[in-house]
């Protein structure tokens, strides 16, 4: 019975045993995958802790930029807040600036570096800044030219013999006489201007359009005290203005006014009246109608053509009496012959072009002061000039490049006679950097438009641009855009615009506009470029 009972306890004990088994087995198998994701996400999550915490001790401890671990250690949110701030404020104005120097890198900034050279006196060397002791310079090229291009005794036989003519007209007029009458009441009233070329009296009618007066507004001006006095303008009122302080009164702007009755009899004080010959006339009427006193709008009327200039210009014995350099005599061979379109013949000394032979070079001196140098005596009288050619007597002279022709009407200076100028010279040279720190020309002797003589000069490639255009679109061209030359086929043979006809000027004029517009005629400064300043020291002889 014992064993009985003891076999069943032990088949009840492996039962139990089985049932807590199965018990314990089944709600494992129901919650694995949930316990499993627990699992996993407790991992992750404790991970993402571990991360977080050794994120802000890195942050916190080895970050060495300025500010970003107190972002970290902040202890309030509004600290945390103003670090974050100025942090980011401090990262985008670095940022900014960075961005600045890269554009200013890549912008290839440039600066300029000055030397100046100064004399010695005592050593009479030519001493620098960076102490270089120069023996010997290059002396510059010199070109004169008169002012007068061509002379009495040359000029019957040119295209501007009338100006000799008329010369001799009005050295001879004694017949001719001037209206004082007439004048002396033109010069009384107010609103007419006597004009001397013409001989007659021009008016307006508003008192508005006199220089005593200034307009107020569309319908009124202000005029001058004494001007309001007089009692001929109904337009102006006097109540306007009070006496003792002299205030301007208020006129209005009314054409009201007759102009002033004109000479009875023109033909007894008009010049062409008593002028039988053409030339003479043609001169005297072109003159009339010059709107400038200096007669610039008629200019290119009044000079002779380059045939002339060439043909009949001032010649080398006529114009130097004697000349020197260094204590040397120089002679005739020394000069060369520059025909330039408005000056006609002028002397070019130690020019050599375009040369690169040893055997001309330009040439050196070791002295300065003025028994060093050229020294030049030149003939130029008052007996040699012809009036209305030029408004000036005396010689032009410029200073350039050997290498070089000169730009005689832009860099010339005018030497009076009866004077003795001395003319010291400075020599600079500029050096420009090429890309991609500029955009400059280096030893290239052409442009676009034509090849040019000698270096580069924005001058030059300026004048030969115009000449271009204005040759290409007008089929002429005028002075001021030609060089001379040391070649007769490139001075004569040349076609100017006719300012008279109105074609040619609104061709001229169209071109130049857009020229000045900067639609045509690229001209960048060249990488080297040398320039010779100057000073005159004149005396009375």
């Amino acid at each position: 019975m014992q064993e009985y009972n003891t076999e069943k306890l032990a088949e009840a004990d492996i039962n139990t045993d089985y049932i807590k088994a199965r018990i314990r087995r089944k709600p494992y198998r129901k919650s694995s995958r949930s316990t499993l994701r627990s699992a996993s996400t407790y991992k992750s999550v404790k991970q993402q802790k571990m991360l977080r915490a050794l994120a802000k001790e890195f942050i916190a401890y080895k970050v060495s930029a300025a500010g970003v671990p107190y972002i970290v250690n902040a202890k309030s949110r509004t600290r945390r807040w103003l670090w974050f701030i100025a942090v980011i404020s401090a990262s985008a104005f670095m940022g900014y600036m960075t961005i600045n120097v890269i554009q200013e890198y890549l912008g290839y900034p440039k600066s300029l570096i000055r030397e100046a050279l100064f004399l010695n006196n005592v050593a009479d060397q030519i001493c620098s800044i960076m102490g270089k002791i120069e023996t010997k310079l290059t002396f510059p090229a010199v070109t004169f030219c008169s002012l007068n291009p061509i002379l009495n005794q040359n000029i019957e036989e040119t295209s501007v013999a009338g100006l000799l003519k008329v010369k001799r007209v009005l050295r001879n007029a004694t017949n001719v006489q001037t209206d004082i009458e007439y004048r002396d009441k033109c010069y009384g009233d107010p609103l007419c201007q006597w004009s001397w070329f013409s001989e007659s009296c021009t008016c307006v009618e508003s008192p508005c359009l006199t220089e005593f007066c200034l307009m107020y507004n569309s319908t009124h001006c202000t005029c001058s005290f004494n001007f309001c006095k007089n009692k001929r303008f109904r337009t102006c009122k006097a109540g306007k203005y009070i006496p003792r302080k002299k205030r301007p009164c208020l006129c209005s702007n009314e054409r009201i006014y007759k102009s002033m009755a004109a000479n009875t009899d023109l033909n007894l004080y008009d010049l062409l009246y008593f002028l039988n010959d053409p030339d003479v006339r043609q001169v005297v009427e072109l003159v009339r109608n010059a709107s400038t006193y200096d007669l610039a709008d008629i200019e290119e009327a009044m000079l002779p053509t380059p045939e002339d200039l060439v043909d009949y210009g001032v010649n080398f014995d006529s114009l130097v009496i004697a000349c020197s350099f260094e204590g040397s005599r120089c002679f005739r061979e020394n000069f060369t012959v520059l025909y330039h379109p408005k000056y006609g013949r002028c002397y070019m000394f130690n020019f050599i072009g375009e040369s690169t032979s040893r055997m001309e070079e330009p040439l050196e001196i070791y002295n300065y002061g003025s028994s060093s140098g050229l020294q030049l005596i030149l003939h130029v009288t008052h007996e040699q000039a012809v009036d209305l050619l030029n408004h000036e007597i005396g010689v032009r002279v410029v200073v350039h490049d050997p290498h070089d022709l000169p730009f005689v009407a832009e860099y010339g200076i005018n030497l009076r006679p009866m004077d003795m100028s001395a003319v010291e010279v400075t020599l600079s040279t500029i050096e420009r950097l090429g890309p991609p720190w500029g955009s400059c020309i280096g030893k290239r002797r052409y442009t676009n438009y034509e090849e040019l003589p000698g270096p580069y000069s924005i001058l030059g490639c300026e004048k030969a641009c115009r000449h271009y255009y204005l040759m290409k679109k007008c089929r002429c061209t005028k002075r001021q855009f030609m060089r001379g030359s040391i070649f007769l086929e490139s001075s004569s043979k040349t076609i100017f615009c006719n300012i008279s006809l109105p074609e040619e000027y609104d061709c001229m004029e169209k071109v130049i506009d857009d020229i000045e517009k900067g639609k045509i005629c690229k001209c960048p400064p060249p990488c080297k470029e040398t320039k010779y300043n100057h000073c005159i020291l004149q005396s009375t002889g």
